[in-house]
């Protein structure tokens, strides 16, 4: 039974290597994706008062800053170094 549960749980780690990788790359697309879009050279001369009081590109703004909050949750959680995390209260004592 032990072995069984050791296998299942290795093949869960390979699993989670894979997608933590695939998720790497959507994360960097995701980067490269709101660069492009940061630039809103369509939206530059539209005086278009969204709820009659916002501007559209304000907006359009303020979507990609949530955007923005969201990839950066995604990286932390999916693409950030494993040697970055650590103990720090152990990193003190072996100094």
């Amino acid at each position: 039974m032990q072995g069984n549960t050791i296998t299942c749980l290795n093949s869960l780690h390979g699993l989670s290597a894979e997608i933590g990788q695939d998720m790497k790359s959507i994360v960097w697309g995701m980067v490269g994706l709101l660069i492009v879009l940061h630039h809103d050279l369509w939206l530059w001369d539209d005086t278009t008062l969204v709820g009659g009081f916002m501007p559209l590109t304000l907006l359009y703004h303020a979507c990609i800053s949530v955007a923005a909050g969201f990839t950066w949750f995604l990286a932390v959680r999916f693409a950030w170094p494993s040697e970055l995390d650590g103990d720090e209260t152990s990193q003190e004592s072996d100094a």
